[in-house]
């Protein structure tokens, strides 16, 4: 089974960073805790605003709320905050609330 969470939206910081310095944290975050990130990130206002699309793998045991706590964590550790969508993904559907599978991923394509 293949587990992914998907991002789209932005993290927003109090103090400006240099996109360079935001990649590494980010991803140090990512790593720390095993997982892989395969996506994009960029600059929506000069060192404040990061856009972030794409997707986190992570292990199959690794619930929705676990990892939305990791990353509120994290977050909130760096003071920051995220404006957007999390999807949990398993095997190219999308998992709806109730836990049920929704659409694949390129029905939208």
């Amino acid at each position: 089974m293949e587990k992914e969470f998907e991002i789209q939206g932005n993290i927003v910081l109090i103090e400006k960073m240099s996109i360079d310095r935001f990649h590494d944290v980010f991803i140090d975050f990512i790593e720390s805790n095993n997982w892989f990130f395969g996506g994009g990130i960029n600059e929506n206002r000069v060192g404040a605003v990061f856009g972030i699309q794409g997707c986190v793998s992570v292990k199959e045991e690794v619930t929705r709320e676990f990892f939305n706590v990791k990353l509120d964590v994290f977050l909130k550790t760096n003071s920051w905050s995220f404006e957007g969508e999390i999807d949990e993904i398993i095997d190219g559907y999308y998992i709806n609330n109730d836990g049920s599978k929704g659409a694949h991923v390129w029905d939208n394509e």
